[in-house]
C-alpha cells in the first residue's frame, strides 16, 4: 500500500469581522478575491497536516494556547482531495499541552459554499432596493412617525378682494328698478340678479346703500332675497363658472435640518401635503401621486344657490388620463361664506307700499266732510266721520315715520372672512426630525418592505444589502445541512458585506452603485 504525504493546509486568522452569533456575510466578486482577503489576515499557519474532518470540528496545533488568544477565524484546505478552502468560525482555543492547544470551530457555510449557490426569484420581505427614486416604494412601514410637523403654510387668498352680492328680483342698475327674468349664471340657472359690490371701495357700498333705499322707496324692499360676501375674483354673470389653476411644490427638503439618505421618507406618512379650508375641511394628498413636476389644481365656484368654491388636484393618482384631469374624489369645497344684515327705510317702504290706498281713503274722507257741511245738521254725522276717518290717517303716518329702519337678512359666519380667513390652505406635513433619523437609520439596517417575488438583492450597494425572504429558494451542490441553514437565514434576515472591512458599519454610506 502506497504511502500518502499529507499536503492539508491550515491558517488561523486575525482580525475578522465576522462572527457566529451574527447573520452577516461578505460578498465576493471573485473565488481569487475571497482567498486573498482572507489569507492577509492569518497570523498562523500549517502545511502538510492530515485530512481535517469538518464533522468533528476539532483539530489540535502547535503551540500553547496562550500564543492564539487574539485569532477569530480560520481558513483550511484538504488539498489531497480538491481546492477548496473551508472557512470557519473559531469559538475557543483550549489548552493542550504546553506545546499544543485544541482548536474548536464552527464552518462558516456561507463563505465555504458562496461560489457554489444559486440565487432564485422567491417571495423577498425586505430588502435594499437597486432603485430608490422617490414615489418607487411606497408600501407601509412598521416605525412610528410622531405627531407630524406643518411647514410651507401657504393661503389660496381668495378673499384678498371680498365684494358684498346683492341677490334681488329687480335690476338695481335700472332706474326703475324693473323686474328681472331667470337665466343661466356660471352655469346655474338663477331666477334672481345678482350685484356684486367690492366691499374695499366705498364708492361701492355707496351704491350699494342708495339701491337698499331706492328699494324702499319704490316698493321694491321684498325683492332683495339675500345679500352676502363672495370672492370677487369668483364672482361672474356669464354662462360658465370662474376657474383657476395653480400650483404647489413638491417639498423634498430636509426635516427640520436633517436630511435623509433613503428617498422613502420623501413620502407618505413621512412627507406629504394637505388641502384643506380654513373651516375644517381637508384632504390629506401624497406628493409622489401627482403626476408632473408640481401639485397642481383647479379652482372653481359659483355665487348662485348656495355660493361655494371647490379646489380639487389635477393629475393625480389617475394613471392615464390626461395632465389636466382633475380629480373630485379628492376635492374639498369651502362654503359658509357671510350673510348680511340690511336696513329698509320703514317709512318710505310704508309710503310706497300704502301710499295709494291712504291718497284715495284721505280724499273719501275729505269728500266726506265737504257733503257733511252741505247737509247743515243732518250731515253732522258725515262731517264727524270724515274727521275722525283723516286723523286716523294721519296718525299712521306719523306711527310708520317714528318707526326705526327695518332690519332684514341674516348675519352668519363673519369671523373668518373678516380676518380675511375664510381660505383653501395648501401646507406640507413631515414626521419631526426625531423620528425621521430614527426612521432613516432603520431603512439604513433593515432596507424597504418590498413584498414582492424577484430574485433577492445580495449586491447592488456599496456598503450592504439586507434581505429577508418569506420562504427560500436557493439551490446549489451544497450539503443538504448547510442548505437549510442559509435557507433560515434568509427567512429570518441575512446582510451581505460589500467590503470585508466594513463589516458590522451601518453608518458608511450606502447608495445604489
Amino acid at each position: 500500500m502506497p504511502v500518502v504525504t499529507p499536503t492539508n493546509k491550515l491558517k488561523l486568522l486575525r482580525g475578522v469581522r465576522l462572527s457566529v452569533d451574527d447573520r452577516y456575510t461578505i460578498y465576493w466578486t471573485s473565488k481569487a478575491a475571497q482567498q486573498s482577503y482572507f489569507s492577509s489576515k492569518a497570523v498562523h499557519s500549517e502545511n502538510n497536516l492530515t485530512y481535517l474532518y469538518v464533522g468533528e470540528n476539532t483539530l489540535e496545533i502547535d503551540g500553547c494556547s496562550e500564543d492564539y488568544t487574539d485569532v477569530n477565524y480560520m481558513m483550511f484546505q484538504n488539498s489531497q482531495f480538491g481546492d477548496r478552502w473551508y472557512y470557519a468560525y473559531i469559538t475557543s482555543i483550549e489548552f493542550d499541552s504546553p506545546e499544543s492547544a485544541v482548536v474548536k470551530f464552527e464552518l462558516d457555510y456561507w463563505q465555504t459554499y458562496f461560489f457554489d449557490l444559486q440565487n432564485n426569484a422567491c417571495m423577498v420581505l425586505r430588502e435594499h432596493v437597486s432603485d430608490d427614486a422617490i414615489g418607487a416604494h411606497i408600501k407601509a412601514e412598521p416605525v412610528d412617525t410622531g405627531f407630524p410637523v406643518i411647514s410651507n403654510l401657504v393661503y389660496d387668498d381668495i378673499m384678498e378682494q371680498p365684494a358684498l352680492i346683492l341677490a334681488s328680483s329687480f335690476d338695481p342698475t335700472s332706474e326703475g328698478y324693473d323686474d328681472v327674468e331667470g337665466g343661466v349664471y356660471g352655469g346655474i340657472y338663477s331666477g334672481v340678479k345678482l350685484t356684486s359690490y367690492s366691499m374695499y371701495d366705498s364708492s361701492k357700498i355707496d351704491d350699494l346703500n342708495t339701491v337698499l333705499k331706492g328699494a324702499a322707496a319704490n316698493n321694491k324692499a321684498s325683492g332683495i332675497v339675500d345679500l352676502f360676501v363672495f370672492p370677487e375674483a369668483y364672482f361672474t354673470t356669464r354662462n360658465a363658472p370662474v376657474s383657476k389653476e395653480k400650483s404647489y411644490p413638491k417639498y423634498y427638503g430636509s426635516f427640520d435640518g436633517y436630511t435623509p439618505h433613503n428617498n422613502k421618507l420623501y413620502v407618505y406618512p413621512y412627507n406629504y401635503m394637505v388641502l384643506s379650508t380654513t373651516n375644517g375641511v381637508q384632504k390629506e394628498l401624497r406628493f409622489e401621486l401627482f403626476g408632473g413636476d408640481t401639485c397642481d389644481f383647479l379652482f372653481f365656484g359659483s355665487p348662485y344657490n348656495t355660493p361655494q368654491i371647490i379646489a380639487a388636484p389635477m393629475n393625480y393618482n389617475n394613471t392615464g388620463a390626461t395632465d389636466t384631469a382633475v380629480n373630485l374624489t379628492e376635492s374639498v369645497v369651502l362654503e359658509g361664506f357671510p350673510h348680511c344684515c340690511y336696513n329698509i327705510d320703514s317709512f318710505k317702504a310704508y309710503i310706497a307700499q300704502n301710499g295709494g290706498s291712504m291718497a284715495i281713503g284721505m280724499l273719501s274722507n275729505a269728500f266726506a266732510i265737504g257733503a257733511g257741511a252741505v247737509g247743515g245738521v243732518a250731515g253732522f254725522g258725515a262731517v264727524s266721520a270724515g274727521i275722525s276717518g283723516m286723523a286716523g290717517n294721519v296718525n299712521n303716518l306719523l306711527v310708520q315715520a317714528n318707526k326705526p329702519p327695518q332690519t332684514r337678512g341674516s348675519a352668519s359666519g363673519g369671523a373668518l372672512a373678516a380676518y380675511r380667513r375664510l381660505d383653501f390652505m395648501l401646507y406640507t406635513l413631515k414626521c419631526p426630525r426625531e423620528y425621521a433619523e430614527s426612521i432613516d437609520e432603520y431603512f439604513d439596517v433593515y432596507g424597504y418592505e418590498v413584498d414582492e417575488v424577484k430574485v433577492p438583492n445580495f449586491t447592488g450597494r456599496a456598503n450592504v444589502n439586507y434581505v429577508k425572504v418569506a420562504k427560500s429558494t436557493l439551490t446549489g451542490f451544497i450539503p443538504s445541512q448547510y442548505l437549510t441553514k442559509m435557507k433560515s437565514d434568509l427567512e429570518t434576515g441575512m446582510w451581505f458585506w460589500q467590503n470585508a472591512e466594513n463589516v458590522g458599519k451601518f453608518n458608511l454610506a450606502n447608495g445604489i452603485v
